[in-house]
């Protein structure tokens, strides 16, 4: 079911973006202002996709970068969280004035410092595992480095994924 841009899937709302409205908001003319298609590899999942929009400096970061939410890193060893900062490499060699974030706070900006926050955090949580010993050390460590993010089960998944009993 579907009402205004919102859908219903089993009966769970689920926003529907309209490309072009999003990239009106940024000052594009139409979606064929779309010049590449940028291959990032490994983020949160495989075969990560960000669009580029060079003509308005914009980067529509698919899984790459998060927005002031805990990255999903529950299936991520450490040659994927090096995947993922190589993906942030490839997106910030875009040079982008924007960067539309593919998880994030309901109320987001679109600063490229979410780049470095999201290289930042994957730094931080490999730089973490090592000097904890626990679930809940792990976990608790990394809250302290980031006390404000959204969602903390994603967080929590990856301390139960990195520290096993």
């Amino acid at each position: 079911m579907k009402l205004g841009n919102v859908l219903f899937l089993e009966d769970k709302p689920f926003i529907a973006l309209d490309m072009e409205q999003i990239l009106k908001s940024f000052g594009a003319s139409s979606v064929t202002s779309f010049d590449r298609r940028a291959e990032l590899g490994h983020t949160d999942t495989s075969h990560t996709t960000a669009l580029h929009v060079p003509s308005i400096g914009l980067v529509i970061s698919g899984d790459g970068v998060y927005n002031n939410t805990h990255l999903y890193l529950a299936e991520c060893d450490e040659a994927a969280r090096a995947g993922w900062l190589h993906a942030l490499d490839i997106i910030e060699s875009l040079e982008p004035k924007a960067v539309v974030a593919g998880h994030g706070v309901l109320d987001p900006d679109s600063s490229p410092r979410h780049i470095a926050e999201t290289r930042q955090y994957l730094q931080d949580f490999a730089a973490t595992i090592p000097v904890t010993k626990t679930v809940m050390e792990f976990y608790e460590k990394m809250l302290c480095l980031y006390p404000n993010r959204v969602n903390p089960g994603s967080l929590w998944a990856a301390a139960k994924a990195v520290k096993p009993s």
